[in-house]
């Protein structure tokens, strides 16, 4: 093993040694983020069901009507998107239903601000809903 070609040297799986250790589960999760950085997101989710509880980890089914009836007037509604789950097509669909279309969408980017202030102000005068 030539140590000046650290590509070729051989990794070590320190996965088993920090679970022979007993260490707590955030410093577990610190060591993961260190040691192995591709495993971050896998660690956290981890610690997360470990600590919190496996319902926290759980990913959420609610429908575009089931956070309806939750919501309020004058409370925004908060969509956390990831690859694949984009809820704009199922809020476009409901807000027909609810008589609250067209949904006034702007994709929020460089010197958008602007513009979402002036469509969030208009869905407020009319009762529109805006995406952001």
């Amino acid at each position: 093993m030539n140590e000046d070609e650290p590509e070729k040297s051989e990794v070590p799986d320190y996965n088993d040694k920090i679970k022979s250790e007993q260490i707590g589960h955030f410093i577990h999760l610190c060591l993961m983020r260190c040691i192995r950085e591709d495993r971050t997101k896998l660690a956290a989710n981890k610690f997360i069901e470990e600590v919190l509880g496996a319902k926290y980890v759980r990913a959420v089914a609610d429908t575009i009507p089931e956070i309806y009836e939750e919501t309020r007037c004058n409370m925004p509604v908060l969509y956390l998107l990831s690859p694949g789950a984009d809820p704009t097509n199922s809020i476009d669909e409901f807000a027909k239903k609810k008589k609250k279309y067209p949904c006034e969408q702007v994709s929020m980017g460089e010197e958008q601000e602007k513009l979402a202030k002036s469509k969030i102000n208009i869905g407020f005068d009319r009762g529109t809903w805006v995406i952001l």
